[in-house]
């Protein structure tokens, strides 16, 4: 997400709660025309104020911006679950050792010595999807490897293509069966 019109808008809120605070400390008052009584008005909470409407209005519209900046731009990440199976082409015995590398981020994911199975967890911030933060993903056995692209995959279980790696999907959650060419022992 660009941060710049967070910063731009950060930087007129304050000058506008600086300018409002400075006005209302050298302010004037203002008489009315028909009373000659300073100016009041009813502030909600706060009670009646006799004060410098314009710098009044600096203050409380550079809050309102501030509010208004950091609801819009608060960084909110997303908890998404990356699951699948390896599914080997020849039978495969032991999975110790099998190796998980996802690009271009660094993720501790876990895969079972016993079956193949592999998960990890990912924040992802708010509005962005896992294929969009993930290129590749690598597996590395001492017998064999693959490699998944999220987005190749997504792109082909949208297009009901029966070569997708992905199983299933939700809004926060993958689910994969990854081909694993296994290859022969070096002699």
């Amino acid at each position: 997400m660009d941060t710049l019109p967070m910063y731009i808008a950060s930087g007129i809120a304050v000058l506008m709660i600086v300018l409002g605070f400075v006005a209302l400390l050298k302010q004037k008052v203002y008489l009315d025309n028909e009373t000659k009584q300073p100016v009041s008005f009813e502030i909600p909470f706060i009670g009646k104020m006799t004060a410098n409407v314009p710098a009044l209005a600096f203050v409380f519209l550079g809050f309102a911006l501030a509010v208004y900046g950091i609801q819009r731009y608060a960084h909110k990440d997303v908890k998404w679950m990356i699951t699948g199976t390896l599914k080997p082409d020849k039978p495969v015995a032991n999975w110790q050792g099998t190796r998980l590398t996802v690009f271009p981020i660094d993720v501790a994911a876990n895969v079972d010595p016993a079956t193949g199975r592999f998960s990890f967890e990912l924040l992802i911030p708010e509005g962005q999807t896992f294929e969009g933060l993930v290129g590749k993903m690598y597996f590395d056995a001492a017998f064999g490897g693959s490699e998944l692209v999220p987005s190749t995959a997504l792109d082909l279980r949208r297009s009901k293509d029966a070569s997708s790696m992905l199983a299933s999907a939700t809004d926060t959650t993958r689910d994969y069966v990854v081909p694993l060419t296994v290859m022969p022992p070096a002699n």
